[in-house]
């Protein structure tokens, strides 16, 4: 067969720059084995850019819904129309932090070259809107061909059927074309078919990244190999580690190659890297000019408070970096530290992630104040800060022999870990003061005797007194219950 190289172009969408809709936009094309060739689009939207309203069941959550017109034309004529409506999850606040509505379209589209376009309208604001375009390509004729290539945010087995479930994976995508810093891993979906009409029974998948317009030379580290039996489809799912890898501009390559290693098809998908602060230290905030910042025009109480709630958020060296400048009590210095962080996270306008930020610590304030100090300094409100507000929580204030407690879930935290529970409680019985006693995160207080500790008023005896994790039996003790032990 002949050799080709097939380039996927990174889909570049032409947004109205008037729009408030915030969107990214993604789409991937699959060949239909038992139906027809089908078209995936991927949407994101900044929960920030559209409007949240109360529900009228149940009230006090809070929800936003964007209709999307989908166009594909073929010579400036439409030739299919789709209508979808997103919804944002439901809240607790009229103003998200963090939130975004994502979806997953699968739409049959027949072989042809096309413009798509697509058409948001915030369901709660009808002048917000914003129109998207973008050339899509479907051509798939036979032989052995490669999908294209799908960016996972990350991926799961399951039994569900859904729009984001294929091939038994659960697939969450990443919806842009630029990893930053702190993604260290590249995961990818692809299809391989056609691989059964070739004289062969197995054959190889290839795939690697390497720097733009490379040729097919790899970069060190990057490279992996799958071995697969002939079938009218081939599953691929992967991940690279770049940690490593540069700043700079480069292409993630899938090949399908034979049992001599030739080459039989590849195709390429452009992305890139980004380190903003790759060659600067965090010392190097003092060299920060703040001039005509959004720094700049915060009152010093403002500025205290958004720096001290920057805390929760900083690793080691960073705190220390911050103790210090906190001690010397500089006001410049403080604001030149602001900035400095907030530009991290956003070269572009720093004081959107700014302000989001700031909703949270504000709602922190409301709910975890007491008479030891603001709520962004307690054990909650870092917690809170830190991995975004639980899915539940459970709160025990009259069980016999523990003092008030809670315990606090998360399906998935803001850093990716699942299945989180974070056990809080008041020793001390003074209003709001609750300490973290117990967590299963990565990194947080993870205490064996925790149950131990919550009723270390009842006496213990015998058996019970031996035992270093559990507690003696008593009546109303339902702590472990709750966390999910018993």
């Amino acid at each position: 067969m002949k050799k080709q190289i097939l380039s996927l172009l990174v889909l570049c969408f032409l947004a109205n720059q008037s729009s408030a809709i915030d969107a990214s936009v993604k789409y991937a094309t699959f060949k239909g084995i038992e139906q027809g060739n089908y078209i995936e689009i991927y949407v994101h939207v900044k929960g920030k850019s559209v409007a949240f309203v109360r529900l009228d069941e149940p009230e006090e959550f809070y929800q936003a819904a964007v209709d999307l017109k989908i166009n594909f034309l073929q010579n400036e004529e439409i030739v299919n129309t789709e209508n979808y409506t997103m919804q944002s999850p439901k809240i607790k606040t009229a103003t998200p932090s963090g939130i975004a509505l994502i979806d997953v379209l699968r739409l049959p589209l027949p072989n042809g070259e096309y413009t798509l376009e697509v058409e948001m309208t915030d369901q709660n604001n009808s002048e917000n809107n914003s129109t998207l375009k973008a050339t899509a390509n479907m051509g798939y004729e036979g032989g052995i061909e490669i999908s294209d290539v799908q960016l996972l945010g990350d991926y799961e087995a399951t039994e569900e059927e859904n729009q984001y479930v294929k091939h038994g994976y659960l697939l969450r995508p990443y919806t842009f074309d630029v990893y930053p810093s702190f993604i260290d891993k590249l995961t990818f979906y692809a299809e391989i078919y056609g691989t059964d009409a070739e004289e062969q029974d197995r054959f190889l998948v290839r795939y690697y990244i390497q720097n733009k317009d490379g040729k097919g030379e790899p970069i060190t580290g990057t490279m992996g190999f799958k071995k697969r039996e002939a079938a009218p489809v081939s599953v691929i799912l992967a991940q690279i580690d770049i940690s490593k890898l540069p700043e700079g501009e480069y292409e993630l390559v899938v090949e399908v190659r034979d049992a001599t290693n030739e080459l039989l098809r590849s195709k390429a998908l452009k992305l890139s890297r980004s380190y903003p602060f790759q060659d600067s230290e965090i010392k190097d905030f003092e060299q920060m000019d703040i001039a005509g910042s959004f720094v700049e025009a915060l009152d010093e109480e403002r500025v205290n408070t958004a720096v001290r709630a920057l805390a929760p958020l900083l690793v080691k060296d960073e705190n220390y970096v911050l103790n210090q400048m906190l001690r010397k009590k500089d006001d410049l210095k403080k604001r030149k530290f602001l900035y400095y962080y907030w530009l991290r996270e956003n070269e572009i306008d720093p004081k959107e992630p700014y302000e989001e930020y700031m909703v949270l610590v504000d709602r922190v304030n409301d709910m975890f104040t007491n008479a030891m100090g603001k709520g962004y300094r307690t054990d909650r409100g870092r917690i809170y800060l830190k991995y975004g507000a639980p899915q539940d929580v459970v709160s025990q204030q009259s069980e016999p022999s523990a003092p008030p407690y809670e315990v606090w879930f998360y399906n998935r935290t803001i850093d990716n870990q699942s299945n989180v529970k974070f056990v809080f409680y008041n020793p001390s019985l003074a209003n709001g003061d609750y300490e973290l006693l117990h967590s299963t995160a990565r990194g947080e207080v993870n205490n064996p005797q925790w149950k131990r500790i919550l009723y270390s008023n009842i006496p213990t005896t015998g058996r019970d007194a031996l035992d270093g994790t559990g507690i003696p039996s008593h009546y109303g003790g339902q702590a472990g219950r709750v966390f999910g032990e018993w």
